[in-house]
């Protein structure tokens, strides 16, 4: 899957929202299973929060903005509760969404160069850091 990041269209109709985010859940599945054996209470749950919002009708950019406030494999103040959603969630996020095309090491060392040790120790249990 390869698109350009200029491409991408990010003024989504509800219904598109609704799709893009239930395609990365499923993809979000798919990459936990591969990188733990197995699905996870948590990976059935990933981002369901944002669909309930999207369905109720809360803007997407407030429902966006709850979202990263209140989950905790979003990292805050340099800090991540669940380390492996977010990992398997930066990895995931190259196969459903054209504007994201980097792996989770290489979306971690863009965006994080000071570094998480909780997510480093995570990555290298899970096979995913480079040296």
């Amino acid at each position: 899957m390869s698109a350009n990041a200029n491409d991408f269209k990010t003024n989504f109709s509800y219904k598109e929202r609704l799709q893009y985010t239930i395609a990365h859940r499923k993809a979000f599945r798919q990459i936990e299973k591969e990188l733990l054996g197995k699905n996870t209470i948590k990976g059935y749950l990933h981002d369901s929060n944002k669909v309930f919002m999207y369905l109720i009708g809360i803007p997407t950019n407030i429902a966006h903005k709850i979202h990263q406030l209140i989950t905790p494999h979003h990292v805050k103040n340099g800090k991540v509760k669940d380390p492996i959603s977010a990992i398997v969630d930066w990895e995931c996020a190259r196969y459903t969404k054209p504007d994201k095309t980097l792996n989770a090491f290489d979306f971690y060392k863009q965006n994080y160069p000071n570094g998480i040790p909780k997510i480093e120790e995570t990555m290298k249990k899970l096979g995913l850091w480079q040296e």
